[in-house]
């Protein structure tokens, strides 16, 4: 899908996303995932987001979940607003520890 040039003056820096209202016309929807790789190559970079799911008596099934290709500089644009939201989270809730505990971890 090709996007529109901005108009003449206007950078995409001066654009704040989170003041435009967001049209969702493919009607998508939210999806969980609970774990999450990057790969990138010269032109972009790629992120994929999995679900691990647990399957008894000791293994997993992983399903993915979305699959989202960027340029360079939106992903590096990406990874400064997580981490601005990932401060604010532990701003209110604590620091969320990393890695995190294993489901067998917290019996």
């Amino acid at each position: 899908m090709a996007h529109s040039p901005l108009p003449p003056g206007i950078s995409q820096e001066q654009i704040d996303v989170s003041k435009q209202k967001v049209e969702n016309p493919l009607n998508v929807t939210p999806l969980y995932a609970n774990s999450s790789y990057s790969v990138a190559t010269d032109w972009d970079i790629r992120v994929v987001f999995l679900e691990v799911i647990p399957t008894p008596p000791s293994g997993a099934r992983v399903e993915m979940r979305g699959n989202i290709v960027m340029t360079p500089a939106q992903a590096k644009a990406l990874a400064a607003a997580l981490q601005g939201t990932i401060t604010q989270f532990e701003a209110r809730h604590g620091t969320i520890q990393w890695p995190p505990k294993s489901p067998t971890q917290l019996h």
